[in-house]
């Protein structure tokens, strides 16, 4: 017998239930790959780091957007959240990697419904096809780090979410209000990653579009127009009060990230301004997905323009989410590609969504066109196999990943098209690599479990391995944090530092190493209160007396080991060459590393 508490409870259909069942089932199986062992791997790269040094500030209270000799970064909305997730749930390396898993959950669950519930396609499709993102190797890869797409894209699904809702009412429903919110999320995701508030610009033109119709039928009545202008000014207004400033100090401020970036772009050929926007598109898709999801979109859109073409399908019946995401990329690409001469493929991600629902959206259209008696059965199968194709080429695309991770890979076209057991092989060895191995700095802080105490101050003697303040991880709070000293930021002699600073352990690897401070154009970024972009060497190799000899990587270790030799020393741990000879410094950009520890009670005389 049916418990009255649970007999008031509304019945579930059988499709209701498998709906649910499979929008559950895609969120397990997406986020079990993104939250295996992401307790363990650690803080690696440049740009986490320096995310992550900002938002510990802003989580102890300091609104900071700068670090030293670091550029700006006016992301607020990013670093609240971080700082947020930090102080929610503690100070550990892999809180904000949470927080990202978390949002690309979100994200998935957004796609999903936007193809289930607004393109009506069925849930096992609509689950297929929102796999594409959620088994992204790559997308995989960026929900583990730091970086801010897996944010930025769940902000931009948001606005489109929210933008359909307009879209598809009928005119005397489209309120204003609607897209105000549309412009608070993507004013949101350019406080994340600043060149998003582009996307404002496909949404007026999509309001424009939208609204043009009944402009045209009211005989451009002045009653339409000032609806129009309405709506316009409900998106950009929103948008403005959340982006404006933001986005001016980027766009103004000769430190910012997107200035110097934008510096670097130069005039542009004709063929260039024309061909840049497409190859962007074409590479973030074959770079995000695979090269066989950028050609599926290209057919499939040619495909229904020339079935629009021959009246096979009429333009009065074509779904908007046929056109809608396509505007939105492509202007964005457009305004984009004349300011900036690269996007890497993680700044494309975010783009992704909108992409797969496109695609989604025209298939099924020509789909519906292709079997018009009794085609749902087949469509709805023809749907689910297309998108499982470009899910298994999506898999073996990650095999490419040193190409893909390129600054440059934007430069030229890339069609990858081979997909097999080997290249998928191939590829989940890379993911396991990139996604689920130990950082550098993870392995020697572990290493350092059960030896160091807080307190003891650790030095860091290679002024080549992560030389800059903001970049450098060891001094994060939740590994050395104060006890983390840099030898590059020292000038003091070194015995004397260890004598007068009680300094307990000295690190030494190739790890991080930037040979471009070597360059005496380089920017001088030593320790706090130094000048930005000073244009003088830095003085390195000072505390062991290298300052009137030419400074070397090699030529630093030996000159530490001999000021080492007149204290009591002991090797606490290594790792690959040190292992086996710990008098010769270890290659440059490897792993490798050593660590002695100084008994400060027993000095030699």
């Amino acid at each position: 017998m049916v418990s009255p508490r649970f007999a008031m409870l509304p019945r579930l259909s059988r499709s209701q239930l498998v709906t649910i069942v499979s929008a559950l089932a895609l969120l397990a199986l997406a986020l079990a790959p993104r939250l295996s062992g992401i307790t363990s791997i650690g803080i690696s790269g440049s740009d986490t780091v320096y995310y992550l040094s900002l938002a510990s500030l802003w989580a102890e209270g300091e609104t900071a957007f700068k670090i030293d000799g670091g550029a700006y970064v006016f992301r607020p909305v990013l670093l609240g959240l971080y700082a947020l997730a930090i102080n929610l749930i503690g100070p550990y390396d892999f809180s904000v990697k949470l927080l990202n898993i978390a949002a690309d959950g979100f994200t998935i669950l957004i796609l999903w419904w936007i193809l289930s519930k607004h393109l009506s396609i069925n849930s096992s499709a609509a689950a297929i096809f929102a796999g594409l993102y959620a088994f992204s190797p790559f997308a995989i890869m960026m929900a583990r780090t730091e970086l801010t797409t897996p944010i930025s894209t769940l902000l931009v699904t948001s606005s489109f979410l929210v933008f359909l809702h307009f879209s598809r009412a009928p005119m005397a429903n489209r309120a204003p209000f609607i897209l105000s919110a549309c412009g608070v999320l993507v004013g949101l995701a350019t406080c994340v990653h600043e060149e998003l508030g582009l996307l404002v610009a496909g949404y007026g033109a999509t309001v424009v579009v939208l609204t043009w119709g009944s402009l045209s039928e009211s005989g451009y009545a002045s009653t339409q127009w000032l609806s129009l202008v309405v709506r316009l000014l409900a998106l950009t207004t929103a948008f403005a009060l959340l982006a404006a400033v933001p986005a001016i100090l980027h766009l103004t401020h000769p430190d910012a990230q997107i200035a110097a970036a934008m510096t670097r772009s130069t005039e542009l050929e004709f063929v260039e301004w024309l061909t840049r926007p497409f190859r962007y598109a074409w590479n973030g898709l074959a770079g995000t997905l695979s090269s066989w999801a950028a050609i599926a979109l290209v057919a499939a859109a040619t495909g229904l323009a020339l079935a629009r073409s021959v009246r096979l399908v009429s333009g009065r019946d074509v779904s908007s989410l046929t056109w809608v995401p396509l505007l939105l990329i492509g202007s964005f690409l457009v305004i984009y590609s004349a300011f900036f001469p690269v996007i890497y493929v993680r700044n494309s991600l975010p783009l992704v969504p909108l992409a797969i629902v496109a695609l989604a959206a025209i298939t099924k259209e020509l789909l519906s066109a292709a079997a018009p008696l009794h085609y749902r059965q087949f469509r709805d199968a023809a749907l689910a196999c297309t998108a499982l194709v470009l899910l298994v080429s999506g898999l073996a695309n990650f095999a490419n990943q040193q190409q893909l991770l390129k600054r440059d890979f934007s430069n030229d076209w890339h069609i990858d098209l081979e997909t097999g057991p080997s290249k998928i092989s191939a590829a989940l060895s890379n993911l396991a690599k990139r996604a689920y191995s130990r950082s550098s700095t993870r392995k020697v802080f572990d290493a350092m479990q059960g030896i160091y105490q807080s307190g003891e101050p650790v030095l860091f003697a290679s002024s080549l391995s992560n030389p800059y303040p903001g970049r450098r991880g060891f001094d994060l709070p939740f590994y050395f944090g104060e006890d983390a000293i840099f030898i590059i930021d020292e000038s003091q002699p070194l015995d004397q530092m260890i004598r007068q600073r009680k300094i307990r352990y000295i690190h030494h690897s190739g790890q991080g190493i930037r040979s471009e401070i070597l360059r005496p154009e380089t920017a001088s970024r030593c320790k706090p209160g130094c000048v930005w972009r000073q244009q003088v060497r830095p003085r390195l190799g000072v505390p062991v007396g290298l300052e009137k000899r030419e400074f070397s990587y090699q030529e630093e270790y030996a000159s530490l080991l001999k000021v080492l030799s007149v204290f009591e020393t002991e090797i606490v741990a290594t790792s690959g060459s040190y292992s086996v000879d710990a008098t010769k410094a270890g290659p440059v950009g490897g792993d490798d590393y050593v660590i002695f520890r100084i008994a400060h009670t027993d000095e030699r005389q």
